[in-house]
């Protein structure tokens, strides 16, 4: 019965995506769009989705809870996916929105750092709840902006290789945070991993590459 909930959950959001969806009236040419947008999330996603794969370790671990805490954590992160989802589907398009998707990897970077840290029960829960949020806000914006400022004849290609990056991320950042896991351990790995996501997100703020001005 979760599972069902959960899949009519993500198809309540994408019809409500959907009906919102507007084109912008600036577009970029498909190798800006390239280089910006999929460069981005081919640094969000192998950082980000980790947490998630490490949370039956610090569930065990670090807050020594076993499968309860692994439970706790895994329905309040998708209670804050749910949030998240709700927020991009409630503001739909809205001015600056690369700039604000890359805002918000930089809180997320801020909180996977922080519930690296954390040993406390609820204030785990607190922070992967937000993370929860943020990681569908950020992955949601960037999503819908390669798909508006793409041209029509490109959408199709962009959203491919897009699609690859994203899909291929997970499975792949999770196995190179394994296994550097195995060496120094979960915690330390979710740390640097949050210190990356925000300097890549600072970096696309500081230097110009069309994802800040869309």
């Amino acid at each position: 019965p979760s599972f069902r909930v959960g899949a009519g959950v993500i198809l309540l959001l994408m019809a409500i995506a959907m009906l919102q969806a507007r084109l912008g009236a600036t577009r970029q040419a498909p190798d800006e769009v390239e280089e910006a947008e999929e460069k981005d999330a081919v640094a969000m996603v192998p950082l980000a989705i980790p947490l998630l794969t490490f949370l039956p370790v610090f569930a065990r671990d670090v807050l020594h809870g076993g499968a309860k805490a692994f439970t706790q954590l895994l329905a309040v992160s998708g209670m804050g996916s749910v949030c998240g989802g709700l927020i991009v589907a409630t503001f739909g398009k809205i001015e600056g929105q690369g700039r604000y998707a890359l805002m918000v990897q930089v809180l997320l970077g801020c909180i996977i750092f922080g519930f690296s840290r954390s040993t406390v029960m609820p204030i785990s829960l607190v922070l992967i709840f937000f993370s929860g949020a943020a990681m569908m806000i950020s992955m949601s914006m960037v999503s819908s902006l390669v798909q508006a400022v793409a041209s029509d004849e490109m959408r199709g290609r962009v959203m491919s290789i897009y699609m690859l990056f994203f899909r291929g991320g997970m499975p792949l950042g999770s196995l190179a945070s394994g296994w550097a896991a195995t060496y120094i351990g979960a915690p330390r790995v979710l740390e640097i991993n949050g210190v990356l996501l925000v300097a890549v997100a600072i970096y696309f703020l500081v230097r110009s590459h069309g994802v800040r001005e869309i």
